[in-house]
């Protein structure tokens, strides 16, 4: 859940998408590739090699081992499978390990764009308490999200500005 408000979470996810897909839409066909998690997870060498010829570039064999490597170049403040192979254990967790609850809100607030990518709904019709609670997620936690971006987007525009980063910060202390 986002931070336990799956509403929340699905209104940020939603964003995302319909953001990616307009600013998508605004180029040629031939300018863009999209790439689903599952396609990269059931395929790795395949969907890699995809990739690397749209970018023009030569696959490697190293690219599917990354994350032998992974721990020389990423923070050990990532999520844990950055340091593991792709698996398709992830695929549809979402739809089995997140109670019918909060997998109804998911939908309820994103279940177009969830079809518009090819993912099957669960639920077909939304009821009138999976409306009151997604509002009620929505009404208390849209404050603290808010504050929360504003504060990082302050906290981003003058570390820019004066050169702090988070490992200055973490020195002056």
């Amino acid at each position: 859940y986002h931070k336990r408000n799956t509403s929340l979470g699905a209104l940020e996810w939603r964003h995302k998408i319909l953001t990616a897909q307009k600013g998508l839409s605004s180029l040629k066909t031939e300018n863009h590739i999209e790439v689903r998690y599952e396609d990269l997870a059931a395929t790795p060498h395949d969907t890699l090699e995809k990739i690397c010829d749209f970018l023009g570039v030569s696959f490697e064999d190293s690219m599917l081992t990354y994350w032998e490597t992974s721990s020389k170049f990423i923070g050990e403040h990532h999520s844990k499978l950055i340091f593991r192979p792709v698996s398709t254990k992830s695929v549809g967790k979402w739809q089995t390990a997140l109670p019918a609850k909060e997998i109804q809100k998911f939908e309820f607030i994103a279940g177009k764009q969830l079809e518009s990518l090819g993912y099957n709904l669960k639920y077909s019709s939304h009821n009138q308490y999976i409306q009151f609670q997604v509002a009620l997620e929505l009404f208390s936690g849209m404050p603290r999200r808010l504050w929360s971006v504003l504060f990082t987007h302050t906290r981003q525009i003058l570390a820019s500005k004066f050169g702090f980063t988070e490992d200055t910060a973490k020195l002056s202390k």
